[in-house]
């Protein structure tokens, strides 16, 4: 498939555009669930080798981290850390003597102060700058601060004594927590091959930095799955019914993703895992919910003593380890909770005692609460794209938030008829999906039909067999068989999915010119032409953003397109531009000099704009809000450009020498050199564009030099 687009731009450089897809854009998301044959295979086909052990799945999440295999009968499990949990929070201490502790043995050190980092994954691929990192930043009882030095300029690091660490590292310590964890169950065997989940919206640039983090932590990342889609084969290779509309509403410790989706049933198989719509938040989640009750304790305390809470990171974290813990507990009584709150301010040590209920807890949590429907909705609006008359017939709880009673009973209350599945553990369903596809990734039977192995006696009930028993995941959920399991590691699984924003590179005029177009599939490639406009042109530069708005600086830059030196030839000197999107979604660009076959990749930048906008919603929905504002200005560019060709054309064709009328070719040049200036300063105007063109074509007419 190839479309062609021809635009001729005569501002720094002139191009076509042609996309090649490498996936044809689809409207949804389709997940081939194949090779689901109904032959089996003895215990000699059907080996522990059959698919790879030493290739996993990792939810590297905002609070907590999980990591999941395929065991020999094909049936996924999670991997226990070595402290028997099969989950560990996403904390980090970096020690004086530069020692590392992480998850609970980071937690429950001693005076950690300001060298336990947490929320790690809200500052991956950010700026500092970021509102969304400022905010953070009040409650966050580590140091942030502003890298100043090159190549990262901008970006948010965090200061742990006089060192900065930038927040990839951080998240490579969780990595290589999870690789120990993975190395430790398999006796010893390196773990090199992982798929790892990432939020449904997260920007090409965070995408990157999280696999620098995998770079770091020895890993090879076979592919960045979506959270949601992870969450989607977890459920499918669950489900037993076909053709039911379902919903999975994943609400974690700091992101939320909702999509919708159907198994299709062919030939009497499950054969399509069909997902029709995803939306989410990528800064909401238990940490806002924490956060909330953290402020609502300060302000009683501020209250009775009529002091202000004192500003110390240790206290303020204190605090935040005993609301995370009041909250946890709400979710399974009704009783008061209390937190002995103690601070020492003006060198007086002040108590009080907070007293919060779950009704209370509810009530301080309504608008949060009620915001995850708002995006439902959304998600619901998309999927009527697909299917118009669509009813939600099963819902999908996933994260560890989901465990707030009210957060059910705000689903029943919308979703009466609905059905509530409870068949995938919460806090296992990302990395268990994710598990699925890094085995069939890894393992090259996958290339053509993979068989389905004969259920061995040991699994046919639902007594896990025992192998690895404690991490079988039938044991907690009882009413899903192991036939049902036994089957995720034998499926095919293709999966295509799609840009959250636009990507898009600024030209003449600050325009942000779409290159590869919000909802394409990846992966996918562009190719841009492009010509100098000037003789002896020294340099290409080009900034790269992702967002909707026509104004270049009303998106995110991302980085930035840079080739010095260029071969001094005349005007109209080729140059190519391929845009590429691979397979986890994360932007390559390699611009080329054709005269002289240099080369010059994407510089990711973290010192553009600051970023008002905390997710990919709002920049949808200003694009929708400024809309008329953005065709005025896309006009006022297209009214500019076209002045700007004229001029150069009428320039070309004065000549050099007219006997009689040198006069008139020395005005000529000087109006048309004025009308340059003018078009250099990107008017906005496009009534005042038309009336300079207009007032110069008729003085330069009166020439009568053409």
């Amino acid at each position: 498939m190839q479309n062609v687009i021809k635009t001729k731009i005569n501002v720094g450089m002139q191009y076509d555009i042609r996309y090649k897809m490498l996936q044809t854009f689809v409207p949804h998301y389709i997940f081939r669930l194949k090779g689901m044959s109904n032959s089996t295979c003895d215990s000699n086909s059907c080996s522990k080798n059959q698919i790879s052990e030493r290739t996993i799945g990792i939810d590297l999440g905002t609070t907590r981290c999980c990591v999941a295999a395929i065991d020999k009968n094909g049936i996924p499990f999670t991997i226990e850390n070595d402290q028997g949990l099969k989950t560990t929070p996403s904390y980090v201490l970096y020690e004086s003597n530069s020692n590392v502790k992480v998850g609970k043995a980071a937690m429950n050190s001693q005076y950690p102060g300001e060298k336990l980092i947490y929320d790690s994954k809200r500052l991956i691929g950010r700026q500092y700058s970021d509102q969304a990192v400022t905010e953070d930043c009040e409650r966050w009882s580590f140091v942030v601060v502003r890298n100043d030095t090159e190549p990262d300029e901008g970006k948010a690091m965090i200061k742990v004594n006089d060192r900065l660490i930038a927040p990839e590292k951080v998240s490579a310590e969780l990595l290589k927590s999870m690789k120990r964890d993975a190395e430790r169950h398999f006796g010893g065997q390196e773990v090199k091959n992982a798929v790892i989940t990432v939020p449904a919206y997260f920007n090409s640039r965070q995408k990157e930095m999280t696999m620098e983090a995998a770079k770091i932590a020895g890993l090879n990342v076979l592919k960045l799955l979506t959270e949601p889609t992870a969450a989607a084969i977890a459920l499918g290779i669950k489900s037993t019914e076909s053709n039911r509309i379902k919903m999975i509403y994943d609400l974690g410790g700091g992101t939320f993703d909702v999509s919708i989706g159907r198994i299709v049933e062919k030939n009497g198989q499950k054969s399509e895992l069909e997902i029709f719509a995803i939306s989410g938040h990528t800064h909401l989640g238990g940490e806002d919910f924490d956060n909330i009750i953290i402020e609502d304790a300060i302000k009683h305390f501020q209250d009775k003593h009529e002091v202000n809470y004192p500003d110390s990171k240790t206290t303020r974290r204190r605090l935040c380890n005993q609301c995370r813990e009041v909250k946890e507990n709400m979710a399974n009584t009704i009783s008061n909770q209390q937190i002995d709150m103690v601070a020492t301010v003006d060198d007086k040590r002040l108590s009080y005692t907070y007293t919060i209920n779950q009704a209370q807890f509810y009530e301080l949590c309504k608008e949060k609460f009620e915001g995850t429907l708002s995006i439902v909705d959304e998600a619901i609006e998309n999927a009527r794209k697909v299917v118009p008359d669509i009813v939600i017939d099963d819902i999908l709880l996933v994260g560890g938030s989901t465990r707030i009673p009210r957060i059910k009973e705000l689903l029943r209350e919308k979703f009466p008829n609905a059905k509530i599945l409870h068949n995938v553990n919460p806090d296992e369903a990302v990395a268990v999906g994710a598990a699925i596809l890094a085995a069939q990734l890894s393992d090259p039977r996958y290339k053509n039909q993979a068989p389905k192995p004969q259920q061995s006696s040991s699994s046919s009930s639902n007594q896990p067999s025992s192998n690895n028993n404690k991490n079988d995941m039938s044991i907690n959920y009882p009413e899903i068989t192991s036939n049902t399991d036994i089957e995720s590691g034998y499926m095919r699984l293709e999966i295509r999915e799609s840009l959250p924003l636009s990507i898009g590179m600024e030209i003449r005029g600050g325009v942000n010119k779409i290159i590869i177009k919000r909802g394409t599939v990846y992966p996918c490639e562009v190719k841009i032409p492009t010509y100098t406009v000037v003789d002896n042109q020294p340099s290409f530069t080009a900034d790269i953003f992702e967002g909707e708005r026509a104004r270049a600086r009303d998106n995110v830059r991302i980085g930035t397109i840079v080739m010095n030196y260029l071969r001094p030839v005349e005007r109209g000197s080729k140059h190519t531009t391929t845009f590429t999107i691979d397979n986890s979604g994360i932007l390559h660009i390699k611009h080329v000099e054709e005269v002289s076959g240099r080369t010059a990749p994407l510089q990711i930048n973290f010192n553009g704009q600051r970023n008002l906008n905390i997710d990919v919603a709002n920049y949808v929905e200003q694009a929708s809000r400024f809309k008329a504002a953005d065709e005025l200005f896309l006009l006022a560019s297209s009214l500019r450009r076209a002045f700007e060709d004229d001029l150069h054309q009428k320039k070309r064709q004065l000549g050099s020498n007219r006997q009689g009328l040198e006069n008139n070719i020395a005005r000529a040049r000087s109006i048309i050199d004025s009308c340059l200036a003018y078009c250099g300063g990107f008017p906005e105007n496009p009534n005042e564009i038309a009336q300079n063109r207009n007032a110069f074509n008729i003085e330069f007419n009166g020439l009568q030099l053409i």
